[in-house]
């Protein structure tokens, strides 16, 4: 979402005032090796487990945890604990679920894998297991 909204607006300006970059953009919720992958800037969301990059934090993206209402009865949930999404069918995006308060929820039962936030989103509507999403309208860089 922040490639289509945020970062790659801001980045097709750049490109049209620097002509002579070139940019070769990768948009993925996967955590692709810095070295490896030949990158040379990455926006990340969460920590660094890496310790020898260097990071700026530029905004927070506020997140919650969503699922259909029919998962939701079908697991007869009024409501999502913190105990909970760990334990009950996930749609993950490749990252870990990293709570405000710095905690780190690892799901035991993924049943899908899906890099892209809008389609992890559609899937948790269509009751195919408990997600994260991100919260519409939150704060992004001006």
């Amino acid at each position: 979402m922040a490639a289509r909204t945020t970062i790659g607006p801001r980045l097709l300006e750049f490109a049209r005032q620097n002509p002579d970059v070139s940019i070769d953009l990768t948009t993925t919720t996967a955590m692709l090796d810095f070295f490896r992958d030949n990158i040379d800037i990455a926006f990340r969301l969460g920590p660094l487990s890496d310790s020898s990059l260097v990071a700026k934090r530029l905004w927070s993206v506020p997140y919650s945890f969503c699922a259909g209402a029919g998962f939701i009865a079908d697991n007869g949930l009024d409501r999502l604990t913190l105990d909970e999404p760990s334990n009950l069918p996930a749609i993950i995006s490749r990252q870990p679920w990293v709570l405000q308060n710095g905690q780190t929820l690892r799901p035991r039962d993924v049943v899908h894998s899906i890099d892209d936030l809008d389609i992890v989103a559609a899937a948790a509507a269509r009751n195919l297991g408990v997600a994260i999403r991100h919260d519409q309208g939150a704060a992004a860089p001006a």
